[in-house]
């Protein structure tokens, strides 16, 4: 089923693989592999995704956002990734104190 034109993902190319919403686009004869070809399509607000940002935030040793945006969308990809690690980073307490 086809989505709708003023869709917001529908400019990705989404397409299911395994009942996992994947990004389609342009990398299909590049020479990675699936999972970095198709990377899974996150969203932004919800707080599973908002808890993996936390903890690649953390994991980084609490660098920033185009830091841990570069490290998330090597397997994932987030719509308004920016924003919403913009919004983790800014609730981080450790992050704030210093």
């Amino acid at each position: 089923m086809p989505l709708p034109a003023k869709s917001k993902i529908a400019r990705f190319n989404p397409f299911l693989q395994e009942n996992h919403l994947r990004l389609g686009g342009r990398l299909q004869f590049a020479q990675v592999t699936s999972e970095g070809k198709h990377p899974l399509l996150l969203d932004g607000s919800h707080h599973f995704v908002q808890l993996l940002i936390l903890h690649t935030h953390v994991r980084l040793h609490h660098l920033g956002v185009k830091i841990v945006l570069s490290e998330l969308r090597s397997n994932y990809w987030i719509l308004r990734g920016r924003e919403a690690i913009k919004r983790v980073i800014h609730g981080c307490l450790p992050c704030r104190l210093s």
